[in-house]
């Protein structure tokens, strides 16, 4: 027996209104998007690359729309074409407001921290593609995420991090998972050997004016000692 995938069916009538609605979340336009949903506008209608309405909210961290859309039953599970949710892509955004806006509607923020997309990516490696603020990257780190998780190239956020010279960012995930240098847990080398072992001598350099413009030499000593030789 052959399975047939049914989909929805955009007609002449419907096709309008969709492209309204993409055009007013587009705008920011909330009035429209709220006139439009009182007229029967799914929500979660696909926009381009199998984003939603909530999805494009989150990026922009705006908190007014991911509201409306939320309490519009707008699907927080929803995945575009590379498996991310809005989730994912309110990390992008490096707005506390609007992550909040999306983690209070959520059964397990940890849980959704630890969730890799298509590419293994989790929210944390989003975080090392952008200048992120510090105080975004702690108040995700109060929920507990793995920093472990790897994606499919083998990549950590912490490799990220030092890649994209993210060095705010490295340090805190490096104190956050208590891998301070020369303290390897069970599980991993610490984050100073996976330095010297990875990184090639620029990003070693980089990383030390970091640590000593923010006062923070003591806890690279073999750092410290590489880059004397």
């Amino acid at each position: 027996k052959i399975q047939v995938k049914k989909e929805k069916i955009i007609t002449e009538i419907e096709q309008p209104v969709v492209s309204e609605f993409f055009s007013a979340v587009s705008k920011k336009d909330l009035l429209i998007i709220k006139e439009l949903i009182i007229k029967g506008q799914d929500v979660n209608t696909v926009l381009f690359e199998g984003n939603t309405a909530l999805h494009l909210a989150s990026l922009w961290g705006n908190v007014d729309m991911i509201e409306l859309l939320i309490k519009n039953k707008a699907n927080l599970k929803a995945k575009n074409n590379n498996g991310e949710t809005p989730f994912h892509w309110v990390c992008k955004s490096g707005n506390i407001s609007a992550f909040r806006a999306i983690a209070m509607n959520l059964k397990s923020v940890k849980d959704e921290l630890n969730t890799q997309a298509k590419d293994g990516r989790t929210c944390l490696h989003q975080l090392d593609l952008i200048p992120v603020k510090l105080d975004f990257l702690k108040y995700i780190l109060t929920f507990n995420p793995n920093i472990k998780i790897k994606d499919k190239n083998n990549q950590s956020a912490q490799h990220f991090a030092a890649a994209y010279s993210q060095w705010g960012t490295l340090y805190e995930l490096v104190r956050y998972n208590k891998l301070i240098f020369g303290e390897p847990d069970v599980d991993s080398v610490s984050a100073e050997q996976l330095l010297l072992k990875q990184a090639d001598l620029t990003i070693l350099k980089s990383f030390y004016s970091y640590l000593s413009k923010n006062n923070q030499e003591a806890v690279a000593p073999k750092l410290i000692q590489h880059l004397k030789f």
